[in-house]
């Protein structure tokens, strides 16, 4: 298993272009540099009125497969 952890600040209107099928990814760095890119829908259960913000923990299989996404 391999853990991520990241910061991510994305306003609404940028999650919301996101949704509507503009771009269907994010691209994000971890704490240690290296770049991810994760499906905008992962974010949804964590999007405010203000949009997604925050520090989150990814977990993958070793092979990079999605097995979790939470927030610290």
């Amino acid at each position: 298993m391999a853990e991520f952890v990241f910061y991510i600040d994305v306003p609404y209107h940028e999650m919301m272009a996101l949704y509507k099928g503009q771009a269907q990814r994010v691209v994000v760095k971890d704490r240690l540099g290296k770049t991810i890119s994760l499906p905008a829908m992962r974010f949804q259960p964590y999007l405010s009125q203000y949009g997604v913000k925050g520090w989150f923990r990814l977990l993958t299989t070793d092979e990079g497969k999605f097995i979790r996404l939470s927030p610290l």
